[in-house]
């Protein structure tokens, strides 16, 4: 399997840790005052806490992905490699 498709796989894995993370609420922060946004439904974030969720949620599932990550990413290519050679 050539080097792109690990690339590839990781980038893939990198786009899912994103997903589970995000849905974790890692990153968000819980202000002080329930309506800190001021719209009136009680929600846990701030408008400014998006970007920076995102930011964190970023940079985080990168340095999973970057040490390893969680063997998506090689069970991916895996499963690539052997579809590849039992079309042969």
């Amino acid at each position: 399997m050539s080097a792109d498709v690990a690339a590839l796989c990781g980038g893939f894995e990198e786009i899912i840790l994103r997903g589970m993370l995000t849905s974790a609420g890692m990153g968000r922060s819980a202000p002080e005052d329930p309506d800190a946004d001021g719209d009136g439904d009680s929600s846990p974030q701030a408008p400014a806490d998006g970007d920076m969720q995102s930011l964190f949620v970023g940079a985080l599932a990168s340095a999973i992905e970057r040490s390893g990550g969680l063997g998506l990413g090689r069970a991916l290519q895996s499963t690539l490699a052997h579809e590849r050679t039992s079309k042969r």
